[in-house]
């Protein structure tokens, strides 16, 4: 009687709308992170290239003082690769609560639950990629910088 049949209902309509409507989100926010990638790397180049400006000087006495330049460059590469990890480890934690958020957005908006993961992958290889961003910066102004002779270094500031 009632139960020789089975009967199943969906609406497909809504389905595909709220998959056209993700999509075009996805869309979008890899159009931001492009965007944000790339001024991110001029910003970041400029303040790099500024440091390692204001920071003449003390090159210039460490240079008058027999220190190598490679090692100068290592020293200063340490000092982003610290301030770089604890950027990351804060970006994580602020990542993490923005997705639990957006996933209570999506469930309480279109009935959709789940949490969105947070891909450690992902995030070890934008550090990576931060890292050597960061390497050819460095480079790209140490190049500007041990360029100057190491006396025009400390007349520098004077």
């Amino acid at each position: 009687p009632e139960y020789d049949t089975l009967h199943i209902s969906s609406n497909l309509l809504a389905y595909q709308q709220a998959l056209a409507m993700i999509e075009n989100v996805q869309r979008f926010l890899w159009g931001c992170l492009i965007l944000i990638l790339i001024l991110s790397v001029i910003i970041i180049g400029i303040l790099y290239l500024h440091e390692l400006l204001e920071r003449e000087k003390e090159f210039g006495i460490l240079l008058a003082l027999g220190e190598k330049k490679e090692r100068i460059l290592l020293q200063f590469l340490g000092e982003i690769f610290i301030v770089m990890a604890g950027a990351a480890i804060i970006g994580a934690a602020i990542a993490r609560i923005l997705l639990f958020m957006t996933g209570k957005v999506f469930a309480s908006r279109w009935g959709i639950e789940g949490n969105v993961p947070l891909d450690i992958r992902s995030i070890a290889v934008l550090f990576c990629c931060n890292l050597l961003i960061a390497v050819l910066l460095v480079a790209a102004a140490s190049a500007v910088l041990f360029r100057q002779k190491t006396k025009r270094m400390l007349e520098k500031g004077e």
